[in-house]
């Protein structure tokens, strides 16, 4: 009977230590698939940021071509502005057809359309799947309205407009309080708004003004 308890306790002590191994264990391994989880999901908000800001440069240097063909086409112009106006002038009888041709030129190189504006939007539903790069200028100009119209159209929607610049810094923030376990995606707009550092002048600008 000595001989069973001894044996039984020596059984028992082993199960515990074995019991004590595999918790040691499976913590361990809970611990490793959450860092993995917490890289994955750093890795996904890197690969997100630096496919918005190729996609903004991309479509700023578009900008860039655009605005100048538009400005060698209102040059080329103004010589046949300043031919019609002086016409007229003449028609007229204006008193200084000169006067009348530059007025005319003026008017062909004050027409102005707007150019240069590429904004990040963020849906309500956050990141990373609900992230658009706007062309706000462009799509200014395809309907013929303002910036702060099309703008407001975009917010009334539910988007967050920011520069790239902005939305750049936010990630980076974001995706180092993710590696430290406080955030996990998919985050949402409201997680995204109260990250967004500080504008500081000349750093990270502001959406323009029209």
């Amino acid at each position: 009977m000595n001989c069973f308890e001894e044996w039984l306790g020596k059984n028992i002590d082993r199960i515990k230590t074995n019991m004590i191994a595999g918790e040691e264990l499976a913590s361990a391994l809970a611990s490793t698939a959450t860092n993995l989880t917490r890289r994955d999901q750093a890795a996904r908000l890197r690969s997100l940021k630096s496919k918005v800001i190729a996609d903004a440069k991309f479509l700023l240097d578009a900008e860039s071509s655009a605005k100048s063909g538009f400005t060698e086409g209102k040059l080329f112009s103004a010589p046949l502005s300043f031919a019609i106006g002086g016409l007229a002038g003449m028609l007229l009888q204006h008193e200084n057809p000169v006067e009348a041709g530059l007025n005319a030129v003026g008017a062909a190189l004050s027409k102005k359309l707007p150019f240069g504006t590429v904004l990040v939007g963020i849906g309500q539903g956050g990141l990373p799947g609900n992230v658009e790069v706007i062309p706000l200028s462009e799509l200014a100009r395809q309907s013929g309205t303002m910036e702060s119209a099309v703008r407001a159209t975009i917010v009334s929607k539910g988007y967050l407009l920011i520069t790239p610049q902005l939305f750049a810094a936010t990630i980076d923030k974001i995706e180092k309080l993710v590696l430290d376990g406080a955030l996990s995606l998919p985050l949402p707009l409201n997680e995204f708004q109260i990250r967004i550092p500080p504008v500081i002048p000349g750093r990270f600008p502001l959406v323009p003004d029209e």
